[in-house]
């Protein structure tokens, strides 16, 4: 099966995204990730619909191209290797896919970040926030920071590589979803994502991506979701709307642990910027390897569990 110059290779699936089909397929000697949105669709069969229903499905369907081509131009313009972006996005009949490049890696998981030592935890989170700055810069939120879009790897000299994949729930600050079509996992869910969805604010910036390193930050470096009260809340962001204690594990720098408790503000303007993240993850030990250029209140732990540990 060909979509446009592409030979789909076995068949697309669904697993692990709902919004759309993705598997792999190949363009002469390369081979590719391709993925296919679900929705919206276009109307070819302009006899099943009425002249209204046609114009209402065109209407959408521009604007969803013009929002992707905004949105894969600018990831395009960011500098770096760390950054996997569209190389390709069309429309193909009724559907619309995009492509990137396959990616030749198999992530370390959680758990294998968190026994390393902690420089080289530092470093790890470090040379994200590095790849991260190019993205907040352009005001892109990533909305979808969570272990499967971030991946890391062991070099042969020693040294990690991150790259941020899936683009597919990104967005502009000027220019946000509705909030039935914001898309994320909720594990990693900002306090204002919350609301937003719930239609009690208007307003999602990059710090929503800054809560979400934040965990992500504390499962590497501690090996542990921040801890909260589980038995009440399901999840982090409902704890930190409740103003309820939250606390991190011991086995780390204080001067990071504040750190990544800043990261977990309720309010987004006393989080960090990412820049300012990138720079306040400070490398006690100057011999470990560097894989990225130089560029408030603590509550007691009263015995609450940690959700999702390693997730």
């Amino acid at each position: 099966m060909y979509v446009k110059d592409y030979e789909i290779i076995g068949k697309l699936t669904t697993d692990n995204s709902g919004t759309a089909k993705w598997g792999f397929a190949k363009k002469g000697a390369e081979t590719v990730f391709i993925k296919e949105f679900l929705t919206p669709v276009y109307p070819t069969d302009e006899n099943s619909f009425t002249p209204k229903a046609i114009e209402t499905a065109k209407s959408i369907c521009a604007e969803f191209e013009r929002e992707k081509k905004r949105l894969y131009d600018s990831l395009k313009e960011c500098k770096g290797g760390g950054i996997v972006y569209p190389t390709d996005f069309f429309r193909f009949k009724s559907k619309y896919y995009m492509i990137t490049p396959k990616i030749e890696m198999s992530s370390i998981t959680i758990e294998e970040i968190s026994k390393l030592d902690t420089n080289t935890k530092i470093m790890i989170c470090k040379v994200i926030a590095y790849n991260m700055i190019a993205i907040h810069k352009k005001r892109i939120i990533h909305a979808d920071i969570k272990p499967n879009n971030v991946l890391i790897k062991k070099t042969i000299t020693g040294t990690y590589t991150a790259k941020i994949i899936d683009f597919d729930s990104s967005y502009f600050e000027d220019s946000l979803p509705t909030s039935d079509d914001l898309q994320c996992d909720t594990i990693y869910l900002s306090p204002e994502g919350f609301l937003y969805i719930c239609e009690e604010t208007e307003k999602i910036t990059t710090k929503a991506d800054i809560f979400a390193l934040g965990i992500l930050f504390c499962q590497y470096l501690t090996g542990d979701m921040p801890f909260f009260d589980t038995e009440k809340y399901t999840y982090l962001y409902a704890a930190i709307l409740d103003e309820s204690d939250i606390c991190i594990k011991n086995n780390i720098p204080e001067e990071i642990k504040l750190l990544l408790l800043k990261m977990l503000s309720k309010n987004p303007e006393e989080r960090p910027s990412i820049q300012e993240v990138f720079d306040s993850l400070v490398i006690k030990d100057k011999n470990v390897k560097k894989t990225a250029p130089d560029v408030k209140t603590e509550s007691k732990k009263k015995g609450f569990k940690s959700a999702h540990t390693n997730l």
